[in-house]
């Protein structure tokens, strides 16, 4: 899991975040203990795909 973070570095940028590719996308990377900085149109539902998420203003 370490390797994953030194060959890529802490922070992931990620569109598409609500659904599908990039959901799923955005999970895997948080069991791999990477920081995620979650990009979509709709921030609604992204907050529906990530129950406790905090979005910034």
């Amino acid at each position: 899991m370490n390797d994953f973070k030194q060959q890529y570095g802490p922070w992931a940028l990620i569109t598409g975040a609500s659904s599908g590719i990039g959901k799923e996308f955005a999970k895997q990377l948080a069991k791999k203990g990477l920081n995620r900085i979650l990009v979509n149109q709709m921030p609604v539902n992204t907050q529906k795909g990530f129950p406790g998420l905090v979005p910034s203003k």
